[in-house]
């Protein structure tokens, strides 16, 4: 595996700081998701895609992440539960600002 091939996570250190480390880092990937969607804010990510982006969390982890943003206000979740349904369907509550906050700075994934 070449550390070069890999896709650097973006995220705000501030935000980090006020929201904890994972939260800032799935908000950062599903931020720079919505962004490339031409949808109705709504998007829907597949396990696998979400998992091969955010290798080092299992499912689990990807669920109560993700349901602590939406109880933080900060994404819509709708659906099932993404262990049971095998996707993340999420709209971004925040604004504008708000998402560019989210990914200000990249820092190379180190392993």
């Amino acid at each position: 595996m070449s550390l070069l091939a890999d896709k650097s996570l973006s995220f705000s250190p501030q935000l980090a700081a006020t929201i904890g480390l994972e939260a800032a880092v799935l908000l950062g990937v599903l931020a720079d998701v919505a962004r490339y969607r031409d949808t109705s804010g709504w998007v829907v990510l597949r396990a696998q895609q979400l998992e091969s982006w955010l290798p080092f969390w299992p499912a689990q982890d990807l669920q109560r992440i993700s349901q602590g943003l939406a109880s933080m206000g900060l994404i819509n979740l709708r659906g099932a539960p993404y262990l049971s349904s095998q996707s993340l369907e999420f709209q971004l509550s925040i604004d504008g600002i708000g998402i560019e906050a989210a990914s200000t700075q990249t820092f190379p994934a180190q392993n």
